[in-house]
This record gives C-alpha cells, sequence and structure tokens, in this order.
C-alpha cells in the first residue's frame, strides 16, 4: 500500500480512542520505559500563501534540546507528541488544510508497527479533526508532505477563539521508533 493510498480521515472509533488518550496523557505508560517527545513551533511567516511555521526547539523529556532551523530530529523515543499552534488567529469561516513536511533518515525503525495520526482543531474548546498517516510508507531521505491531500479543516464563522492547535502523534504502539525529520508544519488557506 502507497502513502497515497493510507492517508485518510480517522474513522470515529480511532477518534474516540485518540482524545481518550491524548486527555489522559503519557501517565499511563511506565516512567522507566517511555519517553516522549514535543516539538514546538515557532515563528511564522508567509510563502506563496502559505503560512509555515518552521520547528525551532525539539525537546525530548530527559531535557535535551535542540535549538537549530534545521528539521526536529526523532532519533529514539517510545510515544511521539508534536504540538503546536497558529500565532495569529485564523479568518473566521474560511477554509484551511494543515500539512507537515517529513521525510526519514536510512536509520528509520519502529514506524511499521503502527500509523501516526494528525490533528487540526480551531480553539481550544473546538472539534478535533483527524486524519490516519502510514510513515511506514514514507521513502527515506525523501522530503514528502503528509497527510496526502492535506487535513482539510473550516473555522467556524461564529468562533470566538480562532488560533489553530495541531499535532502529529503515536502514542498507541509502546515500541521504541526513531529516524523520523520534522521539516515544517504548513497551514494553507484554500479557495472557496
Amino acid at each position: 500500500m502507497s502513502s497515497k493510498e493510507s492517508d485518510h480521515e480517522a474513522e470515529p472509533d480511532e477518534i474516540l480512542k485518540i482524545e481518550k488518550i491524548a486527555k489522559a496523557g503519557n501517565s499511563n505508560r511506565g516512567a522507566s520505559a517511555s519517553h516522549a517527545a514535543e516539538t514546538n513551533t515557532t515563528g511564522t511567516f508567509l510563502r506563496k500563501g502559505k503560512k509555515t511555521s518552521s520547528l525551532r526547539s525539539f525537546n525530548e523529556v530527559d531535557g535535551k534540546f535542540n535549538l537549530t532551523d534545521d528539521p526536529a530530529e526523532l532519533r529514539q523515543v517510545c510515544l511521539l507528541e508534536v504540538k503546536g499552534s497558529s500565532p495569529e488567529p485564523l479568518l473566521k469561516g474560511a477554509r484551511y488544510a494543515l500539512s507537515f513536511k517529513i521525510s526519514l533518515t536510512e536509520n528509520k525503525f519502529g514506524w511499521g508497527e503502527a500509523p501516526a495520526f494528525m490533528m487540526a482543531k480551531v480553539g481550544k474548546k473546538g472539534r478535533a479533526k483527524w486524519a490516519r498517516i502510514n510513515l511506514a510508507d514514507v521513502e527515506e531521505n525523501t522530503e514528502m508532505e503528509v497527510p496526502f491531500g492535506k487535513l482539510r479543516f473550516e473555522v467556524p464563522p461564529n468562533a470566538e477563539d480562532t488560533i489553530l492547535n495541531f499535532g502529529l502523534y503515536e502514542l498507541w504502539n509502546g515500541g521504541w521508533k526513531g529516524g523520523l525529520l520534522i521539516h515544517e508544519a504548513v497551514v494553507e488557506e484554500m479557495p472557496d
């Protein structure tokens, strides 16, 4: 199965499972065997009508930081949780598409066991929209945009909070994984 075929919106059962785990946090995993990764996005700029967040910091739970403009590199973790938010509010009633530009190194491992999920949510109390991503289908040393077809969402016209909250997650497998490079997150306004 190619990566083009594997990307789709998550099924309702998967969404409930994702939301429960996301709310519970990482507390249900053994601390001695678990490490989480969190990437913070900073610096938004406009390029060809797209808002792009470059990943400027990478934080492994043990406190090591990589503060460069290079892609955030996931070397070895058990739980993947990449989160970010738009520094500026989105336009009410507008439609957008979210994607991550990623690649895998030749030393990649652990991505064939379970899919990753991408999430977009407008406002802290908004409804999350999810997409499943099969990272095992990503070719090594090739930068690509996931999910195929992008994760599309609309900002409600009556929304009070229009900040986009987004993420990339793989919290369920429990196995070690590594060799993922996250180049940037892209938020693109879609034409009517």
